[in-house]
């Protein structure tokens, strides 16, 4: 926990050149595509803190008031300068982060400026006294000083008004549903009643009762029920469908056109399936101009490791960057064979039991963001996060080129670097990140199999000829078992697993033979 930042800086993500070379088709498909992920932003937030959401409506409710002239909301407010710059700095970090804990390090963060002037700020307008005196103990408040289990002095709204559910207890309910529904896009409460425990799961989806529900209500060990209830984030969803519906008039392919019916779909029904086949037509779809992403997508904010934050994402496709990307992408296996646990080492000419029997050639692209509606900003990502289909039907790489240049742009004091050493790191750090984060995302998050058993009892591997551990000499003697994933066996580090992975082969194999060439 710690106060804001005070004067964060506020970066540009330029786009209006790429944009302009869009069709009018394609600009309208884009402007509807923004929409629809906007409309995502309060599932975020509701993701993040029970006050996140009213936090916002308050920031909104003062712009409002003044029109955007925060001066004049200062004096009529009579609010000194430094006063109203302390409500901007806290406004602008609340924004960014869609909540009031950080989207990089989950910490919370509070206001500079005094409760007392504040409210003297709210009082410029009922609607935004009402909204502070609700939250004004949460914003001001130390704790949780960041996001975790709620029994555990977190922070969660994964698990809403549940402050004593513990880890065993989130356990005992995913395993009771094992495979037959995906706990990515779902909450969980802790009810108590006269007759004992229930648990609430819910589901997001624009739809109440769908028609063919994944899973019926259940009944734990200990006889706590479990109930199952759709429409979670309803209001929000049934708009992002609405714009997506929109979206379709301008689509520019008949993939495009079927992603977006199995996209608005997923969203009315909360069914994982549904998007992973949705994904599979946005895999097809391999350089459109507009890209789009969206969903239920990393599960990094969630101390359980299971439950995935809200993202969405339109860019327009940056032809410089992305040739030599494809470049890199064309050589992808000859880089993985130069990994440690492939084949025979460097010199081998095989993948290796570690690695998928074939690669197939990953799309990656250079984008400029037009919008990302996300606690946090990235950089890159590769997607989709559903190792069965990168697997079987490939992954797109994406790198945002206007995020990075924003980046670079930003003013920073170099107070270890001499003169001459600061004008070599400024003429080769954007070459040096952009290699990088190709390495990262292309290779780190590209690579190596994940041993799986089927719900049919079939594996991926050589069951009688174990594969041997490159550093040991040893056969493994463990794989994931049926429906298994990361998420689900390592819980809250899974990520941190899966990150380290990636950003570990990225240095790597930033000096391996081809690799500089590309980008010379």
């Amino acid at each position: 926990m710690g106060y804001c930042d005070i004067e964060p800086p506020v970066q540009k993500l330029e786009i209006k050149e790429a944009f302009e070379q869009l069709s009018n088709k394609e600009k309208c498909y884009a402007h509807y595509m923004r929409e629809a992920a906007f409309h995502g932003s309060r599932i975020i937030m509701r993701q993040v803190s029970p006050e996140s959401e009213s936090i916002f409506n308050l920031v909104l409710e003062l712009w409002k008031a003044c029109e955007g002239d925060w001066p004049s909301l200062a004096a009529k407010a009579d609010v000194n300068e430094e006063a109203l710059s302390e409500f901007l700095d806290y406004a602008a970090t609340a924004m960014e982060n869609l909540g009031n804990y950080k989207g990089y390090g989950d910490q919370k963060f509070i206001p500079r400026i005094s409760e007392q002037e504040l409210e003297k700020l709210c009082t410029t307008t009922q609607d935004a006294l009402k909204l502070l005196s609700r939250v004004r103990p949460f914003i001001f408040a130390e704790t949780p000083k960041a996001l975790g289990y709620p029994a555990e002095g977190g922070m969660s709204n994964y698990y809403p008004e549940s402050p004593d559910l513990s880890r065993e207890e989130i356990r005992a309910v995913q395993d009771a549903i094992g495979s037959k529904l995906s706990p990515r896009n779902t909450r969980l409460q802790k009810i108590h009643t006269d007759s004992g425990v229930t648990y609430h799961l819910s589901v997001a989806s624009a739809v109440e009762h769908p028609a063919k529900p994944d899973i019926q209500d259940l009944v734990l060990t200990d006889g706590s029920k479990v109930i199952v209830r759709y429409g979670d984030h309803a209001d929000a969803l049934s708009r992002m469908c609405a714009s997506l519906t929109k979206a379709k008039d301008f689509a520019a392919s008949e993939k495009q056109e079927s992603y977006l019916s199995k996209l608005i779909s997923f969203y009315q029904t909360g069914d994982i399936d549904t998007h992973k086949e949705a994904s599979k037509d946005w895999l097809a779809d391999e350089t459109p101009c507009v890209e789009t992403w969206s969903g239920f997508l990393e599960p990094g904010r969630d101390p359980s490791g299971v439950r995935c934050e809200f993202e969405a994402l339109v860019a327009v496709q940056d032809k410089k960057w992305s040739a030599a990307f494809d470049q890199l992408s064309s050589r992808a296996e000859k880089f993985i064979l130069q990994l440690p646990w492939s084949g025979l080492g460097p010199n081998g000419a095989e993948l290796g039991p570690f690695e998928n029997e074939s690669i197939i050639k990953p799309n990656f692209v250079a984008l400029n963001l037009l919008c990302y509606c996300a606690s946090n900003v990235w950089t890159g990502l590769t997607a989709p996060g559903y190792p069965d289909i990168k697997a079987d039907f490939g992954r797109k790489n994406l790198t945002f080129s206007n995020r990075v240049a924003a980046n670079n742009s930003s003013a920073q004091e170099h107070r270890f670097l001499s003169q001459n050493d600061i004008e070599v790191f400024e003429v080769n750090r954007s070459l040096c990140f952009f290699l990088q984060l190709a390495l990262h995302e292309l290779i780190g998050h590209g690579c190596g199999k994940l041993f799986q058993e089927s719900e049919s009892g079939s594996f991926n591997f050589d069951r009688h000829h174990m594969p041997k551990n490159p550093f040991t000499d040893k056969h493994i003697g463990s794989w994931y078992g049926p429906g298994e994933t990361p998420e689900t066996a390592f819980g809250g580090i899974a990520t941190a697993y899966i990150e380290c992975l990636a950003e570990g082969i990225g240095l790597y194999l930033m000096s391996a033979d081809g690799v500089l060439s590309t980008f010379a």
